[in-house]
């Protein structure tokens, strides 16, 4: 079936009547449902699913990046209003700042099919572990949440696992035109031929990636949705 990308919370607004903050937080529709990253605030996560008319309770895992804030802090108003068991995937066997009950912490460090033709894409990065997610299907997608150690790391290990990757969706981790241009150049290299620039992907860096990336870019904001074939 064809999978959506609903931009459930990013640094702007891309519908006016959407709550927008410093974090990532975006609803994969498929045949399974999953949320990678949850934002900074469970207020602003749970407001902008209920805009998007989102129920929590048709996710069916949750997926978060790497341990920061701003991809983890939505969890704990989550953990309220998912089902009971919502499998939770997350770079650590403990979440310090909240005990959850109605999440179940799958702890890995590897990568890993969650779903059939849903992978977790792990790479070390200088956090000690981050990770994408891709989905397969006729185009493969991948999801990032930072980059921390690079988004072309990030694509070299899912082509490693899965071949070419058709695109990429979130945050890249640059701030100038001139790494704009590089990650272009690496990204066309790569016959990458969508991105998605949210969250972590400066002005200055967006600029420099729309003048050579030669494939098509979307920049986001939160209530965004992204059809991809």
């Amino acid at each position: 079936m064809p999978v959506q990308a609903y931009i459930v919370v990013d640094n702007k607004p891309y519908r006016s009547d959407m709550a927008y903050e410093w974090g990532l937080s975006i609803y994969i529709k498929n045949e399974y449902n999953v949320l990678f990253d949850t934002g900074a605030s469970s207020e602003v996560l749970l407001n902008n699913l209920e805009k998007l008319e989102i129920d929590p309770k048709s996710i069916d895992a949750v997926v978060i990046s790497h341990a920061h804030m701003d991809h983890a802090g939505g969890l704990k108003g989550l953990d309220k209003v998912v089902k009971k068991g919502t499998p939770l995937y997350y770079p650590s066997n403990t979440i310090k700042f909240f005990k959850p009950e109605n999440l179940k912490i799958k702890y890995t460090r590897e990568s890993m099919e969650i779903f059939p033709d849903i992978w977790l894409s792990e790479y070390p990065s200088i956090l000690a572990i981050e990770r994408g997610l891709v989905v397969k299907g006729t185009h493969n997608y991948l999801f990032i949440g930072c980059s921390h150690g690079g988004v072309i790391t990030h694509v070299e290990k899912a082509r490693q696992l899965f071949g070419n990757i058709y695109g990429v969706i979130g945050g890249f981790h640059i701030s100038t035109k001139y790494e704009g241009v590089n990650t272009a150049n690496e990204l066309n290299r790569y016959d990458v031929k969508f991105i998605a620039t949210l969250h972590c992907t400066e002005t200055r860096a967006v600029e420099g990636l729309k003048e050579y990336f030669k494939g098509k870019i979307d920049t986001g904001g939160s209530g965004k949705i992204i059809n991809l074939d």
